[in-house]
């Protein structure tokens, strides 16, 4: 279901994957993210809601412009900004 949720918001898996971990997280560069979520057995939406949510920080990376990596214009502005975007989705 976080899979398929993930290519809805338009998640490039050539460029980014999901794992499992005991807490969701985004990380990596433009053109590899890595995120994670968790599973509970007793409740899917824990994990559904994480996964949006990291696959929104997942976006924003993958977003920033590849041709300029390295530039200040190619940096995630702040971390209020990359939050909020996060929660756009």
């Amino acid at each position: 279901l976080g899979l398929d949720a993930m290519r809805l918001m338009g998640f490039d898996f050539e460029a980014g994957r999901l794992d499992e971990s005991t807490h969701p997280f985004c990380g990596g560069v433009p053109e590899d993210v890595r995120m994670t979520t968790r599973y509970r057995e007793d409740s899917f939406l824990p994990a559904l809601m994480g996964t949006i949510h990291e696959t929104g920080h997942g976006r924003y990376e993958q977003g920033l412009p590849r041709e300029l990596l390295g530039q200040p214009v190619a940096r995630a502005r702040s971390m209020g900004l990359h939050e909020s975007q996060s929660l756009s989705f």
